[in-house]
């Protein structure tokens, strides 16, 4: 769903190790769209980053084009453009897309944070019988 905008990902903040979708609002069903991505301002482009096909779906009547990619473990940054074939790009006005890398998922919200509260047992052998710790 592009929120009223040409462009958006999923999830908003991209976390690394995790995949996110970029939508991209085309113009028509016959587009061959790429997605050119990288990472860290550029600095990560090519292998594990670079280009990715994007799906074309019909969404209440929008040519809505898709693409999943995941953010590499080094990412702090998501980078991104449009490559729409014949030498046309679509680079946000020349300031491409970029976005921030999260380390961890956010916290689902109105849930309690139990990180401090985690309880854990350890088991060791003594003379062949389990001993709980």
């Amino acid at each position: 769903d592009v929120d009223g905008g040409k462009v958006t990902i999923d999830p908003k903040k991209p976390v690394i190790g995790q995949d996110v979708t970029v939508s991209y609002l085309g113009e028509s069903d016959n587009q061959t769209i790429i997605l050119h991505w990288g990472i860290n301002n550029w600095a990560g482009s090519g292998a594990p980053a670079g280009d990715e096909d994007m799906t074309h779906s019909l969404v209440e009547g929008e040519h809505i084009y898709t693409a999943t990619v995941t953010i590499p473990l080094d990412a702090n940054q998501f980078d991104f453009v449009f490559n729409l074939g014949g030498g046309n790009w679509d680079n946000n006005n020349g300031a491409d897309w970029h976005y921030p890398v999260t380390q961890e998922s956010p916290k689902a919200e109105g849930l309690p944070d139990n990180s401090n509260n985690c309880k854990y047992s350890r088991v060791t052998q003594t003379h062949g019988k389990a001993v709980n710790n």
